[in-house]
């Protein structure tokens, strides 16, 4: 579905109902059988393609992280746009914490800031799902290149962004866009219900919102936005 749409690359179109429809066939999980022993994948239906957006930094990520520990680097920040990892302590900071800041999610508008604020944190992983991204805009309407599979259309939700917080990159960066899919309420609700996850949402209001467990973590630098949930810097 996405290479039908192909948001965010010059031959972006928005594709007929009838290939939406008839494409919408191939994009089943059930689809896809996995042989651990073997270690292959086989796709049942004709014209399937995989790919690795929903995770793919992350496992990079992971991997030049592990790279580098290996070759005796000890502290290391990996930016791949989006998607912040870090290694070991910060050695500008007192207690080893590092900051990274949350980009401003919005489109088009005046920003005072081009960070929404700023996370002090000794986690490792930090994820970023942006509505915008990417996009194809046509109109007045602006299509993110985040997919419903389930009506082959782009994303419709209340989020601008999510952020993900954590230390296993790859694991990260699947939670920011399954979170980003759940929508604000689900999404929140389903990281405080769950110890191990960390996250901030930031929706089409300016509201941000800071899951339970990352309390005093953020700082909010852009007063356009404003902390509806969750404990904030003072």
């Amino acid at each position: 579905m996405t290479h039908l749409w192909h948001i965010g690359f010059s031959d972006a179109q928005i594709p007929s109902d009838e290939l939406i429809k008839a494409t919408l066939d191939k994009v089943n999980v059930d689809d896809i059988v996995l042989d651990n022993k073997k270690q292959t994948v086989f796709l049942k239906k004709k014209g399937m393609m995989l790919e690795a957006d929903g995770i793919g930094k992350g496992f990079i990520g992971e991997q030049l992280l592990k790279t580098l520990k290996d070759r005796g680097v000890t502290t290391a920040v990996v930016n791949l746009g989006g998607h912040a990892y870090t290694m070991g302590e910060n050695p500008n900071y007192k207690d080893g914490s590092w900051e990274v800041g949350i980009a401003n999610p919005t489109l088009g508008e005046n920003q005072d800031s081009p960070l929404v604020g700023m996370l002090t944190s000794k986690h490792t992983s930090f994820n970023t799902t942006n509505y915008y991204g990417r996009y194809l805009k046509a109109g007045d309407k602006v299509y993110s290149h985040l997919m419903d599979t389930k009506t082959g259309y782009p994303l419709e939700t209340d989020l601008l962004s999510v952020t993900m917080v954590g230390d296993t990159p790859y694991h990260d960066d699947a939670y920011s866009n399954a979170l980003f899919n759940m929508g604000l309420k689900k999404g929140m609700k389903y990281v405080n219900d769950h110890d191990e996850l960390d996250a901030i949402f930031i929706t089409k209001n300016k509201e941000v919102y800071i899951s339970k467990h990352i309390p005093g973590e953020f700082e909010l630098l852009d007063k356009t936005f404003k902390v509806v949930e969750g404990v904030a810097q003072k």
